[in-house]
């Protein structure tokens, strides 16, 4: 039924375009001349005594993933066209894969020093977004459901699912020396909800019958939606300015330095700690029984189909009304992804660093981690860079490049987890970037 392969792939494909959750800086955390990094661990203060951030202007950031495989791993060139085989990316994926995208834009910012103690505060807005796909989605895409595998067994889509999230943040940051060893800080943040979708329970299931070939779709399925997206899926919904600012949050990040003398350090930080409450536009839905056998063509007719063919399109349009969800305005709270960054940091030379950090993050009862080693060199008070090497997103061909330059009180930046992505973007699996202009003045980058 191959066909019935583009369809699932197409819904595959739509999945991947709504979702297009990981936001790591792993380059960024080594580059403290860029006020930006001490986002990442609140003790680490920047190398300026004052800085200001200016809106869209000094900070844009964008990263995209997919843990399951890449470009070169489905299509490969013949000749003068395209050929697309799935089965050495397929035999990379794991039982649960991610591909997401996190979107940062500074609206506002600034910070001081005064004696021991910085004093920071920021305003950012934040688009991060999940999509969760199963192995075997491709599977069945791929092989087609008359494959001799899948005839009267199961296929479980359990863990298929979407993750939207759009807020703004507001954050005060706190950092002090508590003595020439130790630094402490912390950021408390104000969360405004503007956006929100996910999917909260998907046990879906295909079976194919070996007599007719009938396919048959159970199991349960369950949304919860609120602000901006809950308009889109509640037409009768009209009070679009109220749904987007009556859901609120809060997080805090905690973040600390130890000198043991002036070359070796090792620093810490657990970032956002906290959720948001949606109760304003909110709309969900469940399913708590799916039931859908679909038999309206025989397997030749949807092999000799096209894509758009109408048996293909009425076989989706009868699937989709056939789900009756049961919808509720319940409040609901969303927990943000804790990410954890734990460093060590030497200083080789007068001017260079070599570093270590680990990023992990928790979300959704599903643990990541990242590794990256790092050598960062300090020129005057005008200019820094680093280079590193990372293992993330199940991928080990990220090296990473990061510099501000410094003219004046003038500052540009610009940073990336992977510019192997920009050389070879048909073979990598992770693509990152942040830059931006900002104002900093008496620098001094000669603090450890």
């Amino acid at each position: 039924m191959r066909n019935l392969q583009k369809m699932v792939l197409g819904l595959t494909v739509l999945g991947l375009s709504a979702g297009t959750y990981a936001q790591q800086d792993l380059t960024l955390y080594e580059l403290r001349s860029v006020p930006q990094a001490s986002q990442l661990n609140a003790s680490r203060t920047p190398l300026s005594k004052v800085y200001v951030l200016l809106p869209v202007v000094s900070g844009a950031y964008i990263s995209l993933y997919n843990e399951g495989f890449n470009y070169s791993d489905m299509v490969t060139q013949d000749g003068d066209s395209l050929r697309i085989d799935m089965t050495k990316g397929i035999s990379r994926m794991k039982d649960l894969n991610d591909f997401g995208t996190d979107v940062r834009t500074t609206l506002l910012g600034f910070g001081f020093r005064t004696g021991g103690t910085y004093i920071t505060f920021n305003i950012e807005e934040k688009i991060s977004a999940r999509f969760t796909y199963p192995r075997a989605l491709f599977e069945f895409a791929w092989h087609g459901n008359a494959d001799s595998r899948f005839l009267d067994e199961r296929i479980s889509m359990d863990g298929l699912g979407l993750d939207y999230m759009q807020y703004t943040e507001f954050s005060i940051g706190w950092a002090k020396d508590i003595n020439e060893k130790l630094s402490l800080g912390a950021h408390a943040k104000y969360l405004s909800g503007l956006a929100n979708f996910k999917t909260t329970d998907t046990k879906l299931g295909f079976r194919t019958s070996s007599e007719a070939y009938a396919i048959k779709v159970d199991g349960v399925f369950a949304y919860q939606s609120a602000g901006a997206i809950a308009q889109v899926i509640d037409s009768n919904e009209t009070d679009l300015i109220g749904s987007v600012t009556g859901n609120h949050g809060g997080a805090i990040d905690l973040g600390f330095t130890y000198r043991f003398d002036n070359r070796l350090s090792i620093s810490g930080a657990i970032n956002d700690i906290g959720m948001i409450r949606w109760g304003s536009g909110v709309n969900n839905g469940v399913a708590d029984t799916v039931d859908f056998t679909y038999t309206g063509e025989s397997v030749k007719n949807w092999n000799q189909s096209s894509v758009g063919g109408d048996g293909i399109a009425g076989a989706l349009d009868t699937l989709f009304k056939s789900i009756k969800f049961a919808p509720n305005n319940e409040s609901y709270t969303t927990w943000l992804p804790t990410k954890i960054y734990i460093g060590v940091n030497y200083r080789i030379l007068q001017k260079t660093d070599l570093s270590i950090l680990s990023y992990n993050e928790f979300y959704n009862k599903r643990f990541k981690s990242s590794i990256r080693v790092a050598v960062t060199q300090r020129l005057r008070n005008w200019l820094m860079a680093t280079v590193n090497y990372s293992f993330y997103g199940r991928s080990a061909s990220n090296v990473g490049v990061g510099l501000s330059v410094n003219g004046g009180p003038i500052q540009f930046y610009a940073a990336t987890d992977n510019v192997v992505s920009y050389l070879l973007p048909n073979k990598n699996k992770n693509f990152h970037l942040r830059f931006g202009i900002n104002l900093s003045f008496a620098n001094n980058f000669s603090q450890n």
